[in-house]
Order: C-alpha cells, then sequence, then structure tokens
C-alpha cells in the first residue's frame, strides 16, 4: 500500500513541477504560452491540489525513513533539509483550509455587505479619491500598453465561462501580494500607495472586465480575509454584476463593497463597456489572538514560492511591455459594430 501512495505522490509531484517549469518557459515563447494555456486548462487546480499534498506526504515519508536509518549520512541530510523546506511551502494550503474552519464560528455569516469602517478603517479616503484612482489606472495602462490577462499572470483559465467571447478578456494589474508591494507597478500608483497604507490589505489589484466577459462559480483561496471592491468604471450597471451566495449586486462607481469570498461567487458583464473596479483583500475582524494569528499566516502567504512566481511574472510582463502602444482596455467604449 505504501508502495502505491509513494508512486501516486511522486507521479502527482513530477507532473506539477513539469507544468511549473512548462509555465516558465511559456513567458518566453508565445507558441508555447498558448500549448501551456492548453494544457492547464486541462490539469486546472486539482493537480495543484494534489501535488502539493503529495509534496507534503513525501516529506513525512522521508523525514521518518531518515530517522528510523542507522547510518544518517550526508545526503539523507540534505535531502531531509531539502524536503522539509518544500513542506514549509506545501503546508500553505493544507493549513489555510484548516484554519477557516478554525475560524468559522467567529466569522460573520454575510456573503456580502460586510461592514467597511469594521473591515478596512481606512476605506474612505480611496471611496473619496476614486477618481484619482480611476486617472491612475488609466495612465498606468496607457503607459504598458495591452494589460495582462488573469491567465497570464495566475494561469486562472479555469474559472473563465464557456459563455465568455474568445476575445473578451479578464485583465488585471497586480500592485500587492502577500502584503508586499510589487514597484514595477505600484510606483505608477502614488495616490494609492499613500491611501493603501493600512497592513491589513494583503493583496491588491486592479480588475478590468472586458465586454462579455463571465465568470464561473468560484471560491476564494483563504477564509482569512475578505475582499473589497471599489468600482472605478462601470456603465449599464443592471447588465454587469458580482453574484455572492446567491445574493446579487450591481456596481456603482465610486461605490465600495466587502464580500466574503468564501462563498461560491460569481461575475458577469454583459454591458458593452469594460468594468473596472479596485481589488483588496483585507484581513477579516477576529479576536485580538485569533487576529494574530490570522497576520502570521497571511505574512506566511507572502514568504511563499507562490508569492515570488508571480512577482516574477509581473515583473516580466512590465519589462516586455511596449509603453508607446495604446490601452487595450479602454474604459467607456463600445466595441464596434457588426
Amino acid at each position: 500500500m505504501l508502495a502505491f501512495l509513494d508512486a501516486f505522490a511522486l507521479a502527482c509531484l513530477g507532473l506539477e513541477l513539469a507544468n511549473f517549469g512548462f509555465s516558465l518557459a511559456a513567458w518566453r515563447s508565445s507558441a508555447l504560452e498558448f500549448v501551456y494555456r492548453r494544457v492547464d486548462q486541462w490539469l486546472s487546480y486539482r493537480l495543484q491540489q494534489l501535488a502539493w499534498l503529495s509534496c507534503d506526504y513525501l516529506a513525512i515519508r522521508m523525514v521518518v525513513s531518515a530517522w528510523q536509518s542507522d547510518a544518517f549520512s550526508f545526503w539523507q541530510a540534505f535531502t531531509v533539509s531539502s524536503v522539509l523546506v518544500l513542506l514549509c511551502c506545501a503546508l500553505f494550503f493544507p493549513l489555510s483550509f484548516a484554519w477557516g474552519l478554525l475560524i468559522a464560528p467567529w466569522c460573520e455569516r454575510r456573503p456580502i455587505g460586510h461592514s467597511l469602517d469594521r473591515c478596512l478603517p481606512t476605506h474612505a479616503g480611496l471611496s473619496e479619491s476614486w477618481q484619482d484612482l480611476r486617472n491612475e489606472y488609466l495612465a498606468a495602462a496607457k503607459h504598458f500598453g495591452a494589460l495582462p490577462s488573469i491567465d497570464q499572470i495566475l494561469n486562472d483559465i479555469s474559472i473563465i465561462d464557456d459563455a465568455t467571447p474568445p476575445k473578451a478578456r479578464w485583465t488585471t494589474l497586480f500592485l500587492r501580494y502577500g502584503g508586499r508591494d510589487f514597484p514595477a507597478t505600484m510606483r505608477h500608483f502614488p495616490i494609492l500607495a499613500k491611501l493603501m497604507g493600512s497592513p491589513r490589505i494583503v493583496v491588491a489589484l486592479f480588475s478590468c472586465l472586458e465586454p462579455g466577459v463571465e465568470l464561473k462559480p468560484h471560491r476564494g483561496y483563504f477564509k482569512g480575509v475578505l475582499r473589497y471592491h471599489l468600482c472605478i468604471e462601470v456603465q449599464d450597471r443592471e447588465l454587469v454584476w458580482l453574484m455572492v451566495g446567491g445574493q446579487r449586486y450591481h456596481w456603482h462607481s465610486g461605490e465600495a463593497i466587502v464580500f466574503d469570498d468564501a462563498y461560491v461567487h460569481t461575475a458577469h458583464n454583459r454591458s458593452r463597456h469594460s468594468r473596472v473596479v479596485l481589488f483588496l483583500d483585507v484581513l477579516r475582524p477576529l479576536p485580538w489572538g485569533l487576529d494574530a494569528i490570522n497576520r502570521g499566516i497571511a505574512a506566511y502567504a507572502g514568504l511563499h514560492p507562490f508569492s515570488a512566481v508571480l512577482e516574477l511574472k509581473v515583473n516580466h510582463w512590465a519589462a516586455r511591455a511596449h509603453p508607446d502602444e495604446s490601452l487595450q482596455c479602454p474604459l467607456s467604449v463600445r466595441p464596434p459594430q457588426p
């Protein structure tokens, strides 16, 4: 039985390592990127979850085997220490799941409409400056040219609904992850940087749903945060909505909302205009002791290799962007009529 589990775990881990290497290679070649998107769409997140659990299993097995061995050689020590590092990285996903179950009794059971003042005390400055933030977003997007789609940065095409037109994209501009700013993009947002000084903000980006984009129902990655949306631009708002836990919300320019992304949620843009929001993940309000642990887990996420890879991809995209190109994700521009 153990031999079968070992073989299965090694196969899952090997496939994920190959998938990861392919993802980095795809950034160097547009042809490889096209192939990788198709491969990743088939593999989805299931392989990642199996791979990290397999890594945990193999790490524990190797440590136990080494301790039971009579001769503890240098290579055994090196292997065990390397695997322990992988174990620390891989533990984030099981840890975040277990932590979500633990804090559930202290979480407000409300899909949408959480208190802005309680979740993000500094939100007033963001809401009052939404037009300045809109101008910064437009200037940055014009500088970079075409903004990257979510699948370029996060390989997240699995949640784009099949009903979405082929050329419609969900584009993003990442500014912060794991509490650490990305200088390559954040330097274009001096006003936002001053307003976003709260340490409770662990993830920050601009999210643009182009006309026709529909997302499949999905859940967030960590129950220790709540999601903040400040709408930068939306038109025909009755055709653009967010659905969280069966409750529908229509964005309004300059209006902010906080929702619990641990509930199943989706978003639709059936208008003829782009919808742009400032997208923040903020630490969930919890009792003092639990809040301290929650901060630690969020900081741990910032040290995870995924965070470094994400910053690498953002920096690589920013370096190869063409500043002279026009904005590819314009606001309030109707698509050409057939």
